[in-house]
């Protein structure tokens, strides 16, 4: 029996062998024909797979894209950074070159010596029309060398003949007499005098003076400004004056006007009274009353006290002068 047993398991050892040495020879793989057509992998299974690995592969080569991409990024920004320091060291030496051009220029005109022009030339240019820029041109030339005349001035040539042309200059240029510049001239430095006219020659504001006798400068304020008038205080040197910016209504017209609460007055006209200061009960003479503006304030000042004779030279301008009394409220 046990001879029998031993046959019969080489015989299946025989058998395994050959059913392995089949399924190698056929297929290469260990199985039989009959399992090979369900233990074959599909094509559809293997392109997963495959795709799988594709798409590992694929991260693998987005995750370097992303490292370009951020060091294409950090290229760019420190281009960008690079781009801007350059402007900023181009727009530097502008700069430097604008400031060096302008202290050249300076120099040149502080050392350089105004020619003033002598009589033969300006009798050639008498009948040129010379344009304002010109002449201010002059001005302003002739005042630099007055003011360092030692360091400035053209050799030979006095400070009078300069003071005498810059005069002529002036006088052409805002249309005066000549002897009239020549007289502020001697009132005021150089400089002063071209101030004085230039002022002179600018539209001045309207301003009104408060009549106290009626109301306060406050109260009237706020009723003008009520009827959209735009206003400011005259100046530190006056508690009575406004000083008209914008009105749409005629300030000459209103019922505060027409009420005696204000007067159309300039500020030089105030600037007399307040000159001479009339005190209450004192006896006043104004020799060019009409049309009373100067009048009503000596009045005002003096608290309707004391006597004010109001004459003027023509007797017809006395009738606005009455008027305004009357109207003010002046009983003295």
């Amino acid at each position: 029996d046990d001879d029998d047993d031993d046959e019969d398991e080489d015989e299946s050892d025989s058998e395994d062998e050959e059913v392995a040495e089949k399924g190698t020879s056929k297929k290469g793989k260990f199985f039989s024909d009959e399992n090979a057509a369900w233990l074959k992998p599909k094509d559809n299974k293997k392109t997963l797979i495959e795709s799988d690995d594709d798409e590992a592969d694929d991260d693998d080569e987005f995750g370097g894209n992303d490292e370009l991409e951020a060091e294409a990024e950090s290229d760019d920004e420190e281009m960008e950074v690079e781009r801007q320091s350059r402007l900023l060291d181009a727009r530097r030496e502008e700069e430097m070159e604008e400031a060096e051009e302008e202290l050249r220029e300076t120099v040149a005109k502080n050392t350089s010596i105004y020619h003033l022009p002598t009589k033969e030339e300006l009798e050639r240019d008498v009948d040129r029309v010379v344009p304002p820029s010109e002449l201010k041109s002059h001005v302003e030339s002739i005042l630099e060398v007055l003011a360092d005349f030692k360091q400035r001035r053209e050799p030979g040539r006095s400070r009078k003949e300069y003071v005498d042309q810059l005069g002529a200059f002036m006088a052409e240029l805002y249309g005066y007499l000549p002897e009239l510049v020549e007289y502020f001239l001697t009132m005021f430095s150089p400089s002063e005098a071209l101030e004085f006219i230039d002022y002179s020659d600018k539209p001045r504001p309207m301003v009104i003076r408060t009549n106290t006798l009626k109301t306060r400068r406050k109260d009237l304020a706020l009723a003008l400004m009520k009827r959209g008038v735009s206003l400011d205080p005259l100046a530190s040197w006056s508690k009575v004056g406004l000083k008209i910016m914008e009105s749409p209504v005629p300030i000459g017209a209103t019922p505060e006007y027409l009420s005696g609460h204000y007067m159309l007055q300039s500020a030089a006209s105030m600037c007399p009274v307040l000159a001479l200061s009339p005190q209450p009960q004192e006896r006043v003479l104004d020799m060019s009353a009409a049309p009373g503006g100067k009048t009503s304030y000596i009045a005002q000042l003096m608290r309707n006290t004391g006597v004010v004779f109001a004459n003027d030279l023509k007797a017809d301008r006395q009738k606005a002068t009455v008027a305004n009394m009357h109207r003010l409220g002046v009983k003295n």
